[in-house]
């Protein structure tokens, strides 16, 4: 039973309908109050609480805390609702840590989060490209807002926050294909998951991807203890040039497939060329948006905004990961969380350099949740993609197998 409920879990959080155009974030909060209460109990049952997780959730706590005193007289509901978040994502990451008892434990789990990407990629892709299933998504997770419409979105109301987390199975596969045999069936797989990630027309993920793929190869030439490393920087350089020599078609494609992504590209692109900072701000909405935002976000903070001054949904609403956690946690909040995505990033690459020579198919996974941590600071100018409910729950679960792994490994 024990195998299966992580699994149970996972699916659970992640395809738990939403029914925006009917009940608009409701089904959410009570997604958030059914996670506090099962990891409460599993938690209490496993008796397992680590000291560091508990410090950061109590900062956090308190951040929130004082960010809500300091605005108290433009507080809304929803924004005591904020104070929930710090506690839920504490609970998970300790279930993460609980259920890996040894090293076999962190690889079924693992392959358990590979088979739940898996899952995602095909969904993306089929609510994107099949009249049916948008149809569907549109019912249960994504609502009718014209802009999601076949798009890749699944159940995380934006296409940007699930584009960010297809970078875990895009680079799963892109290592895969260095490292692995069935190099024909990992290059399939790489390319879905990579066109489902297209698909999401999130123009900052598809940048942080590319900026990813670029430092990604060379650091893992950097690491000693990886083998063939010459076949490292041969595909590194393959796949530079079958992208430099496919943009003709993938512009063909994306052109009469991808409008919304094509002509945001277009349009930054025609603007570069004056190197008018103020045309390419407002070149396209998205940009101009989270621009305003965060300018709205500094009028409204203090001179120093070490600590957050409101959660004021009702007011301020940023989209960017700076933006927000500007607003609610101040620049102290802001590089907690970047601690946390450099602890995340050594977890990851410490259980990848163990399995190097004892599970190289297991390895690349851990490869990719490290690109996956070069990705986020791109990444977060979209949104507070880990922020969420759902894929808040992802990162915080996988960062608690990724310290319990860690601590596994370094003992042996």
């Amino acid at each position: 039973m024990l195998l299966n409920k992580p699994l149970l879990y996972l699916f659970g959080v992640v395809y738990f309908p939403l029914f925006l155009d009917f009940s608009g974030l409701a089904l959410e909060y009570i997604l958030t109050s059914i996670i506090v209460i099962l990891m409460s109990i599993e938690v209490i049952t496993a008796r397992n609480v680590q000291l560091p997780s508990f410090f950061f959730a109590f900062v956090f706590l308190f951040l929130t805390e004082i960010s809500l005193l300091r605005s108290v007289n433009l507080t809304i509901t929803r924004d005591i609702v904020e104070l929930i978040k710090p506690i839920m994502f504490f609970l998970v990451f300790s279930y993460g840590v609980s259920i890996i008892k040894d090293l076999d434990g962190l690889l079924d789990f693992s392959k358990k989060i590979i088979l739940l990407f898996l899952t995602m990629v095909f969904f993306g892709l089929l609510e994107s490209k099949v009249d049916f299933f948008n149809f569907i998504s549109s019912i249960i997770y994504k609502s009718s807002r014209e802009p999601v419409q076949f798009k890749a979105v699944l159940s995380f109301i934006s296409p940007y926050t699930f584009a960010s987390i297809l970078i875990i199975p895009v680079f799963y596969y892109f290592s895969l294909l260095i490292f692995y045999k069935n190099k024909s069936i990992n290059l399939v797989f790489f390319l879905i998951s990579l066109l489902c990630l297209v698909l999401t027309q999130s123009k900052t993920i598809l940048l942080s991807f590319i900026f990813t793929m670029l430092i990604f190869p060379p650091l893992l030439l950097s690491k000693h203890w990886l083998p063939g490393r010459l076949r490292i920087a041969s595909y590194y350089c393959i796949f530079s040039l079958i992208i430099i020599f496919s943009i003709p078609l993938i512009l063909m494609y994306a052109e009469e497939n991808l409008r919304y992504l094509y002509y945001g590209f277009e349009v930054i692109y025609e603007q570069l060329y004056t190197m008018d900072m103020k045309s390419i701000i407002y070149s396209t909405p998205s940009i101009s948006n989270r621009y305003e935002q965060l300018m709205d976000v500094l009028l409204f903070q203090d001179v120093l905004p070490i600590i957050g001054k409101g959660i004021v949904k009702d007011i301020i609403y940023p989209e960017s990961f700076y933006a927000l956690y500007l607003l609610r946690y101040g620049v102290i909040g802001i590089i907690l969380n970047f601690v946390l995505i450099y602890y995340f990033s050594q977890y990851a690459i410490n259980i990848a350099r163990y399995l190097c020579s004892v599970d190289k198919k297991m390895m690349c996974f851990f490869l990719a949740l490290f690109a996956y941590s070069l990705s986020l600071p791109i990444s977060y100018l979209s949104s507070a993609v880990n922020d969420q409910t759902r894929s808040g729950f992802l990162f915080y679960i996988i960062l608690g197998c990724l310290y319990a792994g860690n601590k596994i490994v370094k003992s042996k």
